[in-house]
């Protein structure tokens, strides 16, 4: 029996899978299993699954299936894995060759059912070169070595990404990643958490999460959009259904402002009008009646207070003050932006 299985979906990545793989089959911790999951790919995906299966017999598991998204791959993966504990890795991503071994060796030395790490954002250039990379760190590092009851912080300064995190086996038995919902990391992530009883760090980065792909979910501002809401709600309705949801309000309010807040930052450049102003109404409508109060919340306020005054427009700022507010603001956007086409083609016409 392995002591890590890494679960590796996949789905139209031809340019970025090699150095993915690379980065696993290389791991310095040599008792793991590499599961890689081909969710219907059209691309070369499959053949170089295959030339790697060939030439790594000895740890890569390849599976071949009919699409159906993110979701379902990783739970297909999930259900055939064997070790101890379960880590994910985006198949456009790539990890550091120790990651799993640092991972492993301190949830084996604390006795911690999750242990979660730090990672680089990689920010792509044309051609699928690395234009720069910046490190996250985790923060609250004291808060860590508990369970999210004995130290709420954990629960407030956690990221939603699946990938930064090795899990005991054990704690997803309950669980399952959303099939046919986006932003399915965030839908899950957060209430696995609860079934911890002690969550460690190692305070590096070990992850390289590439983001600027393109048709990546985080880029997009279409209708997809509204699933955040679908996740927000799913982790209230877990703590509730635990009973926990009471004595972890202030954690859970601020990480549903976090993600619905990070969208309205999305909308400033992306998205069309009528889906900002209808995501801005259906965005209100449930924090307005899950948290009433949410312009107090404490850790909102550690965040975001130091800027108010600040002279760069954003807009959880102008959030805060009101729906209406908001929505104007992408109108005076929307007229902005609208006439400086204008201004440009009659300026073509003129010169041409």
């Amino acid at each position: 029996m392995p002591k890590v299985s890494i679960i590796v979906p996949v789905y139209n990545v031809s340019d970025f899978l090699p150095r993915c793989l690379d980065s696993l089959v290389n791991q310095t911790l040599k008792d793991i299993e590499i599961i890689v999951v081909d969710d219907g790919s059209t691309d070369e995906s499959q053949a170089i699954i295959d030339t790697y299966s060939a030439n790594y017999p000895h740890i890569i598991k390849a599976f071949k299936k009919q699409n159906g998204g993110l979701s379902d791959a990783r739970n297909f993966g999930i259900k055939r894995a064997t070790g101890d504990f379960l880590g994910f890795v985006d198949s456009d991503d790539f990890v550091d060759i120790t990651m799993f071994e640092k991972l492993y060796s301190k949830a084996y030395e604390t006795d911690s059912d999750i242990v979660i790490c730090a990672h680089n954002t990689v920010l792509l250039k044309w051609k699928c070169t690395i234009k720069s990379s910046a490190v996250h760190p985790l923060k609250s590092e004291h808060a860590f070595g508990k369970s999210i009851y004995d130290s709420p912080e954990i629960l407030a300064f956690s990221r939603s990404y699946a990938w930064n995190k090795l899990y005991k086996k054990e704690v997803f038995e309950n669980f399952e990643f959303p099939k046919g919902q986006y932003f399915e990391d965030s839908a899950v992530v957060y209430n696995i958490l609860s079934a911890a009883k002690k969550i460690e760090i190692v305070n590096e980065p070990l992850y390289n999460y590439v983001v600027g792909r393109s048709g990546a979910i985080t880029q997009g501002a279409d209708a997809r959009v509204f699933d955040i809401i679908k996740s927000c709600d799913s982790i209230i309705k877990h703590y509730k259904k635990i009973d926990k949801f009471e004595a972890l309000k202030p954690e859970i309010e601020s990480l549903c402002l976090t993600h619905i807040h990070a969208r309205f930052t999305l909308f400033a450049k992306k998205g069309s009008l009528s889906l900002k102003l209808k995501f801005v109404d259906a965005a209100f409508d449930f924090i307005e009646k899950n948290f009433p109060n949410w312009r107090e919340n404490k850790y909102y306020l550690e965040r975001r207070a130091p800027y108010f005054n600040a002279k760069t427009v954003k807009p959880y700022f102008i959030a805060r003050e009101s729906r209406n507010k908001l929505k104007r603001y992408y109108l005076l956007n929307y007229v902005k932006a609208t006439l400086l086409r204008i201004m440009r083609k009659v300026k073509k016409l003129i010169s041409a």
